[in-house]
């Protein structure tokens, strides 16, 4: 049985097969990306006849489109944007590590939860106190999330589902007993600063292996589930704990990859649906289309760097590097998905702020993509089969990156001595 009907065949049952559950869904705050990874599975229940809701909260003061069967309870959080330039700089100038991860995102998973009571109370608390058959919580920084999950599950029994749309936590592969060697596999925070490498026969590679999922089991089951979410106090939990949260789950669907690579353990109440490709009915806008279609062109060039990449704060030599070796590029037809500031773009160069990766990394046009390494994006070139170049910024994208070396379907650039001649 495929991994899509799988985890469709585990929603379904959970929801007890009616003819109109009521499910709400919930993400991380602010992030696209992973509300992304659900949305195929949200739109097979819409399909299926079942009322879906999402509960958002972002930066944006309109609600996003998740389909025309899926309605939208949307929550809108104005940015702060110094927190913003301050997270900017941690992710192009310092390396990922447990200890950091955990602390940056639970502590605004735990901010945005604050900021929902104090400026949108009224659509929280409308949300939570209505009746599902049914919620669906995103595993990563969801503190407002893991908050409705527990209390409806304390109060109502509603059963719940842990989408996890990236790579688990080792703290959370322990917490649900199941088995991950330590020192085997390399660590989700592969540095991004230094050469990415992680190789078991060294020894010094194991030890810092063994440190970082050590400091990362103490920062995530104690320190952030004892001290880092405090505002779940406001909404009634004040004694919130993993076990419980992942004990009491009806389910936990992981989009992570487990067909390639390493080997990943997995559980009765764990279905894997990553191992997949997504069928792409829509094609390029006439715009993109004319663009790349320049008979002088000898393929397209796509570049883009996740949605958290704010390159106004990014490193002068950077953004320079990019610029003058995509100017030089000029056999190509270069689709950079980019915000900052821009002086002059080469008529054989699109700056785009949003670009429509599954349709451009699709058409056969394509010959490379450069990439942050997020796991939907390694995911997405895979499927198109176009090569990729992988430059990690932040988070599991250093992971990811050795994964696809190791795997000899992708290249690297190092973000903290990148060149024009590298690139």
């Amino acid at each position: 049985m495929t991994p899509p009907i799988n985890a469709f065949i585990a929603i379904v049952t959970v929801v007890n097969m009616s003819n109109a559950a009521n499910v709400l869904v919930m993400s991380m705050h602010g992030s696209s990306s992973h509300i992304g990874s659900m949305q195929g599975y949200l739109m097979k229940l819409a399909e299926a006849g079942h009322s879906v809701t999402v509960l958002e909260t972002n930066g944006r003061k309109g609600a996003n489109d998740y389909g025309s069967a899926i309605k939208t309870e949307h929550i809108y959080i104005p940015d702060n944007i110094r927190d913003n330039e301050a997270y900017s700089e941690i992710w192009w100038r310092s390396s990922p590590t447990s200890a950091l991860v955990t602390s940056i995102y639970y502590n605004i998973g735990d901010k945005a939860l604050q900021k929902i009571l104090k400026l949108d109370p009224e659509t929280f608390w409308r949300v939570t106190n209505s009746s599902w058959d049914l919620i669906m919580v995103d595993e990563l920084f969801t503190v407002h999330g893991y908050g409705v999950a527990t209390l409806h599950k304390r109060l109502h029994s509603t059963p719940y589902i842990i989408f996890s749309p990236s790579l688990m936590f080792f703290t959370n592969y322990v917490i649900n007993s199941l088995g991950r060697c330590s020192v085997c596999r390399m660590q989700l925070t592969l540095s991004s600063l230094n050469e990415i490498d992680y190789q078991p026969s060294v020894f010094a590679h194991r030890a810092q292996n063994f440190f970082e999922h050590f400091i990362e089991y103490i920062a995530l089951g104690y320190f952030v589930q004892w001290f880092g979410m405090p505002h779940l106090r406001e909404i009634g939990i004040s004694n919130f704990t993993w076990h419980e949260y992942f004990r009491d789950a009806s389910a936990i669907l992981s989009d992570s990859i487990i067909n390639i690579g390493h080997p990943t353990p997995g559980g009765t109440e764990m279905t894997n649906i990553g191992s997949r490709c997504a069928n792409i009915n829509n094609t390029l806008t006439e715009d993109l289309d004319g663009f790349i279609s320049d008979p002088e062109s000898q393929g397209t060039i796509y570049a883009a760097f996740g949605t958290h990449a704010n390159w106004n704060t990014a490193p002068t030599f950077l953004r320079d590097a990019f610029m003058t070796a995509f100017e030089e590029l000029s056999d190509y037809r270069i689709i950079f998905a980019y915000n900052g500031a821009v002086t002059h773009i080469p008529k054989h160069m699109r700056i785009v702020k949003f670009a429509p990766q599954k349709e451009i990394l699709n058409d056969n046009r394509t010959k490379l993509f450069i990439s942050h390494g997020g796991l939907k994006s390694m995911k997405e070139s895979i499927c198109a089969g176009v090569p990729v170049v992988f430059m990690p910024i932040f988070a599991e994208q250093a992971h990811n990156t050795l994964l696809a070396r190791q795997l000899g379907i992708g290249e690297t650039l190092n973000k903290s001595n990148v060149t024009k001649e590298y690139i």
